[in-house]
């Protein structure tokens, strides 16, 4: 076995036999929740390879069909075959033939039944409760560290425009949940980072740990661009089905206001990596903070 310093959040390691590389074995440590986070995606891709769908990348069950082991205190493992491939950096799909064939692999697992374990979506924007704290608590000075005071400023400049981004998403969620399209299974992170290529040709989609039962239109969101026909390979497979545009524009607002608390979330904090980069964002978001690194 070797150490593998790739990914995100997850430690990876190489095992091999007599024959080279054969899995990938990974360990995450348990925060709150974590365990059944991990079970559901691993349970998910599992399920997706069952019906079909041979571009997922799923754990391997053990003996007694366990997909996810508990390792001593608080680490889980999983072990995944090993395969010689690649990914791009995090973003967009930037080669046509391998955009329309994502749009053709998400449209397949579309037609997917969810499993029971898979969790319905929850639209509420990620670190929404900071941002409508901030917006509360902007008549007095925030002093935790030396970007909290200017980022309170930026935000009072630009409270008028964060609070109708607020309200008009509210207001578009409220009609496509009452909408009749059926929600179906979604990836929910589908930047080019978790597709992995062979040099063989082949792609697998992998990270099922924001898999969720959501309209089609979550996935939709990051895969409708570029070519012009990237919705008749989404049809391909998922049938005469289109992207609702009012939904996409919720999908839109979910994702700039779920980045917009983030930044914020660490912004207000002294102890928070990345500030200079978040204050970054924090800038080109709302248009018109100050662009340079306060003085510390």
């Amino acid at each position: 076995m070797r150490y593998a310093p790739v990914g995100r959040g997850t430690h990876h390691w190489i095992a091999s036999d007599s024959r080279g590389p054969a899995w990938v074995i990974t360990a995450d440590r348990l925060a709150s929740g974590r365990f059944a986070e991990l079970s559901a995606s691993a349970r998910t891709a599992r399920h997706l390879v069952e019906d079909g769908c041979d571009f997922v990348l799923a754990p391997i069950p053990d003996q007694t069909n366990t997909l996810v082991r508990t390792i001593r205190s608080g680490w889980a493992m999983q072990v995944l075959p090993y395969l010689r491939s690649w990914s791009t950096d995090q973003g967009a799909f930037t080669d046509p033939h391998d955009h329309r064939e994502i749009a053709r692999m998400v449209g397949r697992v579309h037609v997917v039944a969810p499993p029971a374990s898979v969790p319905c979506w929850d639209p509420t924007p990620l670190d929404r409760g900071e941002i409508e704290s901030a917006l509360h608590s902007l008549d007095r000075p925030w002093s935790q560290g030396r970007y909290a005071e200017r980022t309170r400023a930026v935000l009072a400049e630009n409270r008028g425009q964060v609070e109708d981004l607020l309200h008009r998403y509210d207001a578009l969620l409220a009609a496509i949940t009452s909408d009749s399209d059926p929600w179906v299974l979604t990836d929910g992170e589908l930047d080019s980072d978790n597709v992995v290529r062979t040099d063989d040709g082949r792609r697998y989609l992998i990270d099922w740990t924001t898999v969720a039962v959501a309209p089609r239109e979550r996935d939709l969101f990051d895969v409708l661009h570029g070519p012009a026909d990237i919705m008749t390979a989404y049809q391909q497979t998922a049938g005469p089905r289109n992207a609702r545009p009012a939904t996409m524009t919720t999908m839109g607002h979910y994702w700039r206001l779920s980045h917009l608390g983030h930044d914020i979330t660490r912004l207000r904090r002294a102890d928070a990596p990345d500030l200079p980069a978040a204050w970054e964002r924090l800038h080109k978001r709302l248009a018109r903070a100050p662009s340079h690194d306060p003085a510390t």
